[in-house]
């Protein structure tokens, strides 16, 4: 399917919880795999605690994938009284992969079984400003209209990509992909899509 996706035109990526062997990562990476968006819980005590999982299984799978060229992003899912605790632990988890590699912090919201309490914007906030030190892409999920949608020059600060939820409006950026204002080469990927869509930092 990823080869059939590819040839007409079509990016090939899956969004996964990581939990998969590096065999798997290769085979599915050979397959014609571009991209990975991997859901990062929290911290170990979290994949412990919650899921009876290991957080390194993860990483190995995500370092695997990484090393065939694969694109890789994460998610993290903030959710009060269960993962939130653990913000620094995530973001020097995803730091390790580099400092080009986006991180999308993401608000939850109750449902089914899980009935804590909605992520706090504000918490939302101080966690993306807290990442910002360690990464160059970082981005909020499930708050319309928070700045943390847009894609920003790590150099300079300027926004190149503007988006209007998972909508680009703007790209603002020079050929071979670099900022108009600094001359920066911004670490993004492929074209933008049928719909004017673009992967946070995969276009």
């Amino acid at each position: 399917m990823f080869r059939l996706a590819r040839e007409a035109g079509l990016h090939a990526s899956i969004n996964t919880n990581g939990y998969l062997t590096e065999e798997a990562a290769a085979r599915l990476a050979r397959a014609g795999m571009e991209a990975m968006n991997v859901d990062i819980k929290g911290g170990r005590r979290t994949y412990r605690q919650w899921l009876g999982a290991f957080l390194e299984r993860l990483i190995s799978t995500a370092r695997a994938a990484m090393s065939l060229g694969v694109h890789l992003e994460f998610t993290y899912l903030v959710i009060p009284g269960v993962n939130d605790d653990e913000a620094d632990e995530v973001i020097d988890t995803v730091a390790s992969f580099g400092r080009s590699v986006p991180l999308h912090i993401a608000a939850y919201f109750p449902a089914h079984k899980l009935t804590n309490p909605p992520t706090p914007p504000e918490l939302v906030e101080e966690i993306w400003r807290r990442a910002r030190k360690e990464l160059d892409y970082v981005y909020v999920g499930n708050i319309p209209g928070h700045p943390g949608q847009h894609t920003y020059c790590p150099n300079c600060g300027h926004a190149v990509i503007k988006r209007a939820g998972d909508r680009v409006i703007k790209i603002d950026l020079r050929e071979s992909n670099k900022c108009p204002k600094c001359g920066h080469q911004i670490a993004i990927r492929g074209k933008p899509g049928r719909y004017g869509n673009l992967y946070r930092s995969f276009i």
